[in-house]
Formats: structure tokens, sequence, C-alpha cells
């Protein structure tokens, strides 16, 4: 809380007029990115609207790839912002995140269930890519492996890519709801 309000030029008591305490602030700053990430989506499936599955998979590599910040605070959600805030916190950022999701809905070429899977799925290879990335852990266990240097240090777009690419591939071939 010192180094925002640093960075925000305020002192640190005001910060807690708005938020008890620092996961507060990271959920609040998750739903503002969150929000930015879902304007973002609509722009750019509006101006190329995905017709398949290249199509979306081109589509959330770019989106996601270029939020960081994002990726860093989806990390902390279910690990630390979701134990340590208020529950009515909890419950207004996932009724906020669920009034988003519409016009996701009807702008991928899925049924509405695979789409609500697919973000599931998503999540949860932006939390594991991030991670991943973001360590050595890839490198030596492609290490312990045997396998080439190019597989000991993938970037994020390109195993999150690989990953959802095989997603939404097993999605498309689903002909029943799930």
């Amino acid at each position: 809380m010192n180094q925002v309000a640093r960075e925000a030029s305020l002192a640190k008591g005001t910060l807690y007029l708005y938020f008890d305490t620092k996961e507060e602030l990271f959920l609040a700053l998750l739903t503002e990115h969150l929000n930015a990430w879902f304007e973002e989506f609509e722009r750019l499936a509006s101006l190329r609207p995905p017709q398949n599955g290249d199509d979306i998979a081109d589509l959330l590599i770019q989106l996601i790839g270029g939020h960081e910040p994002l990726r860093r605070l989806l990390l902390l959600l279910g690990t630390v912002l979701e134990r340590n805030v208020q529950p009515e916190s909890v419950r207004r950022f996932y009724r906020g995140l669920r009034q988003k999701l519409p016009p996701v809905i009807t702008r991928l070429p899925l049924r509405p269930d695979q789409t609500m899977y697919l973000l599931m799925q998503v999540h949860a290879l932006v939390v594991g890519w991030h991670q991943v990335a973001e360590t050595n852990m890839q490198m030596r266990m492609a290490e312990a492996y045997g396998l080439p240097k190019e597989y000991q240090r993938p970037s994020f777009e390109q195993g999150f890519g690989f990953a959802v690419r095989a997603v939404i591939k097993e999605i498309e071939g689903l002909s029943e709801p799930l």
C-alpha cells in the first residue's frame, strides 16, 4: 500500500478510505483490466469477426498476449484475492464479470455452452502459462526430459497459443452440449 500510495501521490491513509486491504485494491485493479480486455475484445471482434477456430485462437492470443498486468492479476485471483477479501467483494466481482460475458458469447462462432467452457479453459491456460513463462520451471522440466532448446523456454504467447488452439479444436469437435 505504501508503494501504491507513493505512485498515486496519495497518503496511505487515503487508500484505506477506499480499500480495506491491498487484496481489495488488487481486485479493483483486476476489474479495471478485465473491463479494458472486454472493450478491446469487442473492438477487435467487430473489426474482424471470428469465423472459425483459428480466428478465435488468433483473437485470444492477440488479446491476452498484450495484457501482462491482467495475466499477473488473474494469477492472484483464486490463490490470494478471493481468500483475502470480503465475500461480498468476491460476489460483486463475479456478478460484474457475468455482465461482461454476453458480447463474447454472441461474437464467437460457438454454441454458448462451448464459449463458456472455452473461457474457463482460457482462464486456466492464462494462469498456467503465465506462471510457466515467468519462471524457470519450464526450462528445468524440458532439460529433465531431454527436450531440445526450442522447447526449453517458450514465451507465454507460444505456450498459450499452442494450448488454446488444441482446446478450441477439441471444443469444435463436440456435438453434444457440455
